[in-house]
């Protein structure tokens, strides 16, 4: 679930992303329901870790990407052509759920 401060960053974010400069309603409404579409995703391929989204992570670039891809009705295309990143994100997300394990452990 994300937060509606979080959503409202993203939000910025992603219609600078896209080069949307002037404000629109309904343009937000239709990226806001995409942002949260790509929060549930990236969340449940992370594994149960906590996704800041903050400026430089890999999960903010690909939920960037993922809206671009949303918003031009070619979500099919991005996990075709984000397979290699999706696939590498997933993985560092079972490293540091790991190393947490292995931490709390010793």
């Amino acid at each position: 679930m994300i937060s509606g401060e979080l959503l409202g960053n993203l939000l910025s974010v992603v219609r600078q992303h896209l080069g949307y400069t002037w404000p629109d309603a309904e343009i937000d409404q239709k990226l806001s329901e995409y942002i949260k579409d790509g929060v549930a995703y990236l969340e449940r391929i992370a594994g149960g870790n906590a996704l800041t989204f903050d400026e430089g992570t890999g999960e903010r670039r690909l939920l960037k990407d993922y809206v671009f891809y949303a918003n031009s009705l070619q979500l099919d295309t991005f996990y075709v052509n984000y397979l290699h990143d999706l696939n590498s994100f997933q993985l560092e997300q079972e490293r540091i759920a790991y190393e947490r394990t292995k931490e709390s452990t010793e």
